[in-house]
């Protein structure tokens, strides 16, 4: 992969964030009467949870990852990653561009589509989890218990 394409993909997303940012600022809309889901105080802390949980789920499928492509045992399956498989700053830094991207998504919709905010940390939760049995199955930790808890073992005279 040459260098051009990585400023492009970079140039792109640029491009896209700041179309995706809203013109002008926008007029809280009318209070109601009624409180919606989004508001509930449970909802939030569990949108807050979520958001943790496929934050270390991103992170441990980043390390799964980068430790089986620096072992050069695996390619990157995700075709948004794949190119940059051979580049560890670019690899982690777009993994973990597109954490945080969803993270904000989350973060953003959680009070006006509270829906939409359960959705994405849901779908966040189950592809990431997936994504690390997958990975732990292709690539499972090396040593057994065993001989893993022997090699750590102080022994005292």
């Amino acid at each position: 992969m040459n260098l051009r394409r990585v400023q492009l993909f970079w140039l792109a997303a640029a491009i896209l964030f700041v179309l995706a940012r809203p013109v002008a600022a926008q007029t809280p809309s009318t209070p109601s009467s009624t409180t919606s889901f989004g508001d509930s105080e449970g909802f939030q802390k569990t949108i807050g949870w979520g958001i943790a949980v496929g934050m270390a789920l991103q992170g441990g499928d980043a390390m799964q990852t980068a430790y089986c492509l620096g072992q050069q045992k695996c390619k990157e399956g995700n075709p948004v990653l794949a190119p940059f498989e051979d580049h560890p700053f670019w690899f982690g830094f777009t993994k973990l561009g597109i954490a945080t991207g969803i993270s904000y998504a989350a973060i953003k919709m959680r009070k006006p589509y509270p829906y939409w905010a359960a959705l994405i940390v849901g779908m966040e939760i189950a592809l990431e989890t997936y994504a690390v049995i997958h990975n732990n199955a292709l690539f499972p930790p090396s040593g057994s218990a065993p001989a893993a808890a022997a090699s750590f073992t102080i022994q005292f005279k």
